[in-house]
């Protein structure tokens, strides 16, 4: 283990890298002996795949003494959800459209899906929150200084690994312009979110974050009138509304790193 510690202090970039590449190849390793193979309930299984998972990186992360708080705690969860106020108030809206298309098509709301959904949307946060924020994160502050400058560094080569991690879904044999969409949303995403885990020091607001963002989608194209022709069409290509999150996402990055490293 103390091999390990030092080999993460020494290079961690390269550390990081190979943890955010790891743990979503084991991911995809589990989900296929577990679901495909062993035809165990999909949704269910890859939940608890995930949440497994993610306390075995609790002890993994605690052991490399990555960090001496990963972000568990109440402080700066206020301010953490503070600074995504605008995504919060787009993801307010959406779900408002949403619910009142499927009211007024007759089509109701499912509660099961929808519980479901959160349930299984929350496990995908826990997991990767706790891999590419409080791993990666930590791995790449750790082998950098403390200037402003590395501050950025840090959140960009971040960004960049938790956006790469996800080419790993051509081996699922996952559509290639799907994942072209994911790599850069992701990459947006997880520049905001590493921000905001730098900014704050407390990862429960990226985890709530990043379970409404995944959340938001799937009830807009379950529910939203319009949205299952949306969602075909950007098949070939990446979609406008990717394309604007995406600005949101690096200009609220780009404003909220000019302080971090001073008074946060």
């Amino acid at each position: 283990m103390d091999l390990l510690k030092n080999g993460c202090r020494q290079h961690g970039i390269l550390a990081a890298l190979v943890l955010g590449v790891a743990a979503i190849a084991v991911l995809f390793g589990f989900e296929v002996l577990l679901i495909r193979g062993l035809g165990l309930p999909g949704i269910l299984s890859a939940t608890a795949i995930r949440f497994i998972l993610g306390a075995l990186m609790i002890l993994l992360l605690l052991k490399l003494e990555v960090s001496e708080k990963l972000g568990f705690t109440g402080k700066g969860l206020g301010k953490s959800i503070l600074l995504a106020w605008p995504f919060f108030l787009l993801f307010a809206g959406i779900l408002a459209l949403s619910f009142i298309s499927a009211n007024v098509s007759d089509k109701g709301i499912n509660w099961s899906w929808l519980l479901a959904q959160i349930v299984f949307m929350t496990s995908v946060a826990f997991f990767e929150e706790l891999v590419f924020r409080a791993g990666v994160v930590n791995l790449v502050k750790n082998s950098l200084d403390s200037s402003r400058s590395s501050f950025i560094k840090t959140a960009v080569i971040a960004a960049l690994i938790f956006s790469l991690a996800h080419c790993l879904n051509l081996i699922g044999k996952a559509d290639l312009s799907y994942t072209l969409t994911q790599v850069i949303s992701n990459f947006g995403m997880g520049l905001f979110l590493s921000t905001i885990y730098l900014r704050t020091g407390n990862l429960v607001g990226p985890m709530i974050f990043h379970a409404v963002n995944d959340i938001v989608p799937a009830v807009a194209v379950e529910y939203l009138a319009g949205s299952q022709s949306a969602s075909a069409g950007a098949a070939d290509g990446v979609s406008p509304t990717v394309l604007v999150t995406f600005v949101l996402y690096v200009g609220l990055s780009a404003f909220y790193l000019r302080r971090v490293g001073k008074n946060q």
